[in-house]
């Protein structure tokens, strides 16, 4: 992945640097996480979780809040029970955005916070460790679901939809870069011939134009000025004899 500029770059973008760093055979890593199934309790939802799978580094729970621009972390900070929600049962807690979104003062003091840096993410505040309570089966039962949501054929299709619309567009984008030049130069060799030519081809007949174009590429402009000349020359030797014949009278 090249690397992204902090007006350009996406959530998505940001949970793809996440995947990358929190892979397997060391994480299990999981987006959009609901704090249970059902409705019956207020849904909240915690952009992604990543699951340490090593007993030796401690088997912890890391929390995502991606953000990807100013106005969405400001309505964060406005309604901070939100994130508790899923914070709750998390070791770890990080804030995910781009340079400069989030200021250092605004970082609930407890939170991480990570930047997208070029292919990769880096960390510019450290989580504290915090001391979660033990997962109930609601939130349980909403992590199985998504993961496997995640393994299905459904999953798969919709990653594979989403591979080829990104493909596609990268496609229409290119053939449009193509046909722009392919206009530029077009409209150029136009501009040159009109130059050489002094003919301004938007005020001309264009079979005109091209019949005329025709007829110099076979060469037949030259048979014709040939004929005139013999025209010219049977005309002028027709007159001499008009001439001498009007002398004898």
């Amino acid at each position: 992945m090249k690397k992204q500029d902090k007006k350009n770059i996406t959530s998505s973008d940001i949970e793809q640097l996440l995947r990358n760093r929190f892979c397997p055979p060391e994480w299990a890593f999981i987006p959009q996480v609901r704090n249970g199934t059902g409705y019956a309790q207020e849904v909240r939802t915690a952009d992604a979780i990543a699951m340490e799978l090593w007993p030796s580094r401690g088997l912890s729970l890391h929390g995502f809040e991606i953000k990807s621009y100013r106005g969405d972390w400001l309505t964060e900070l406005k309604n901070p029970a939100k994130a508790e929600e899923l914070a709750k049962f998390c070791d770890f807690w990080w804030l995910v955005a781009p340079k400069d979104i989030i200021k250092p003062e605004e970082i609930p003091a407890t939170w991480g916070l990570m930047i997208p840096f070029g292919s990769t993410i880096k960390i510019i505040k450290e989580a504290k460790q915090l001391k979660p309570k033990k997962i109930d089966k609601l939130f349980l039962a909403a992590i199985l679901r998504k993961a496997q949501q995640s393994i299905t054929p459904e999953a798969k299709i919709k990653t594979a939809f989403e591979d080829g619309k990104k493909k596609g567009k990268e496609e229409v984008r290119l053939e449009f870069e193509y046909a722009q030049r392919d206009y530029i130069a077009l409209k150029e060799a136009v501009l040159i011939f009109e130059k050489k030519s002094g003919v301004n081809i938007d005020k001309w007949n264009y079979e005109s134009i091209g019949e005329a174009v025709r007829i110099v590429l076979k060469g037949e402009h030259l048979r014709i000025k040939d004929s005139l000349q013999n025209l010219l020359k049977q005309s002028k030797e027709i007159t001499k004899r008009i001439e001498e014949e009007l002398k004898t009278k």
